[in-house]
């Protein structure tokens, strides 16, 4: 579903500079008076938001400067030794300091006004002020996934609600060896230290050489700094609230956050071996991958990918049966494996032997192979059930490239045409330049592709409406 529009509000001669969600930043020397004029482009509507000329005595100086924000989807100006920040419309301020806006969390900050914005679509969730901030935020963590803030301190944690008003501070015990402290998805802190007691003490839960230790686990309320003591045959080493479609597929809906630990086993532990387990926000644990695995990653209709603890390859089921040992996998696509010699399909069936086939990435759910003809001229191929080739060295053409697994372009350069083709992954082409083709910036917006082409001295917005599946 990808569409190209040509970014005529641009104008030629200007230079890409950056890119934030759907904004652009372009610049032009004006030699004429001696200035640089500044275009922001609403990317998604073709329109100008900003609009700037800087004289060049001040835009060397520092004295003026326009740029989109580090984080989120905003603009700042600098003019008149004054930092204003703008809503993407390029129109809204939302506050003006003497220092540049700092950003944590999903906030940014300015003088005494605080911004949050959604961190999928960048959207100014609330604005509020706050004096006590003096421009600049507790480092935390936690509010992406709850109401609360969380900010670790070397003995302990304090605790923020959605304004950054102090809840209050969790202190370790001055007795705790080895406090740790884990913000949960629902803004709750799992804390876990260890408590030494006596060499000759009878009851204790943890033997590391020889020395002998209690093991505290607990769950603090972010609401009241409440405890709750929890009991646990792990020895928990990192924990991380479960956010992401990746995340999400490995484990039950009703999840929520996953967690590396190692099993207890006679009052000790090996931390050569450690499993993976999904922990509820009641620190209710369910052990998610069987411990003969080190790793797992989801490549699409239902299969992981794992490798054993001796180095082999297998793919499983969401079940985590063994159905195939593949060797040698270089690639999965959603609908290819592809191994050093051969193309299956998920039932593990051989497709394709590879033989002068050499892989070389993917586009969309397809693999790309590059061959040698027999001049040794290069030419690449796409694998959809079988071997299509894309790209003919004979006729002049050359892969210039393959941008965000998703589009492809071949530049041919001959007597009769001089000309770069983009190419969707379907081998349906998109576009057609006859001039100097480059990709000044692609990647994703939440989870949807796109792209800047400059072709000559024209700019296109290259983008999807979903991503490819």
């Amino acid at each position: 579903n990808f569409t190209s529009t040509e970014l005529t509000t641009v104008g030629e001669g200007y230079t890409f500079h950056s890119k934030k969600n759907n904004l652009a930043l372009f610049s032009k020397v004006l030699t004429d008076i001696n200035s640089t004029n500044f275009k922001i482009i609403n990317l998604n509507t073709n329109t100008v938001v900003t609009d700037k000329t800087i004289t060049s005595t001040d835009l060397t100086s520092g004295k003026t400067s326009v740029s989109l924000s580090t984080k989120g989807s905003f603009i700042v100006i600098y003019e008149n030794k004054t930092y204003t920040l703008y809503k993407a419309d390029g129109v809204t301020a939302i506050g003006s300091a003497a220092t540049a806006p700092q950003y944590a969390n999903d906030c940014v900050v300015i003088g005494d006004t605080v911004c949050r914005y959604d961190t999928k679509n960048y959207e100014v969730k609330d604005i509020f002020t706050y004096p006590s901030l003096n421009g600049s935020l507790p480092n935390c963590v936690g509010y992406a996934y709850s109401s609360y803030y969380v900010s670790k301190t070397t003995n302990g944690f304090t605790v923020y609600d959605s304004h950054y008003k102090y809840i209050g501070e969790y202190i370790f015990p001055d007795f705790a060896y080895d406090a740790q402290a884990f913000v949960l998805k629902n803004g709750n802190v799992f804390v876990q230290y260890l408590v030494a007691l006596p060499f000759d003490a009878e009851e204790y839960d943890i033997l590391d050489n020889g020395a002998k230790f209690d093991l505290v686990q607990k769950i603090i309320s972010a609401k009241k700094l409440s405890e709750k003591e929890v009991e646990l045959n792990y020895y928990v080493s990192g924990i991380s609230p479960i956010n992401s479609d990746a995340d999400g597929y490995l484990f039950k809906k009703d999840a929520d956050n996953f967690a590396t630990c190692y099993k207890i086993e006679n009052r000790q532990f090996d931390k050569n071996n450690p499993l993976i387990l999904s922990f509820s926000n009641k620190g209710k644990t369910r052990l998610a991958f069987d411990e003969r695995y080190t790793s797992y990653t989801p490549i699409g209709n239902g299969y992981l990918k794992a490798t054993t603890k001796s180095g082999i390859t297998v793919i499983l089921d969401g079940k985590l049966n063994v159905k195939s040992t593949l060797s040698d996998v270089k690639t999965v696509t959603e609908k290819y494996i592809v191994t050093a010699n051969a193309v299956y399909d998920f039932n593990f069936t051989k497709l394709a032997d590879l033989g002068s086939y050499i892989f070389r990435d993917v586009v969309g759910n397809y693999p790309v192979f590059l061959a040698y003809d027999e001049t040794l001229k290069e030419d690449y191929f796409i694998f959809d059930g079988a071997f299509n080739k894309i790209v003919d060295g004979s006729e002049n053409q050359r892969l210039h490239g393959i941008y965000n697994n998703s589009l492809y372009a071949v530049s041919t350069t001959g007597d009769t045409e001089t000309a770069t083709r983009i190419y969707k992954a379907d081998k349906t082409e998109l576009a057609h330049y006859t001039d100097t083709v480059s990709f000044v910036s692609y990647g994703t917006n939440n989870g949807e592709g796109y792209f800047i082409i400059k072709a000559g001295q024209k700019y296109f917005f290259v983008s999807e409406a979903e991503a490819s599946k």
